[in-house]
């Protein structure tokens, strides 16, 4: 299914250039500039890794950094001896 909503976004958007490439050979005005804007974005976001929905926020991003750094420092790995 997201396969086929990035499909039919990148052929809108190809749809949207190439009808903005006839409205050319007029006067280039605020709604070529923005149907244009449009096709952009919307090729943008289909083509966008799905990361996004999976994205940490910052807070969680810096506690596991810091949690990280820390078993880096105590050198984890390392086996201890009793």
């Amino acid at each position: 299914e997201e396969e086929l909503t990035k499909h039919v976004a990148l052929i809108g958007a190809f749809n949207e250039i190439k009808e903005a490439e006839q409205d050319l050979t007029g006067l280039v005005d605020e709604g070529l500039t923005w149907r244009l804007q449009q096709a952009s974005i919307a090729k943008a976001k289909a083509t966008r890794a799905v990361e996004e929905e999976y994205s940490d926020t910052d807070e969680d991003t810096l506690e596991m950094s810091k949690n990280l750094q820390n078993m880096l420092d105590n050198q984890i790995w390392v086996k201890k001896t009793r």
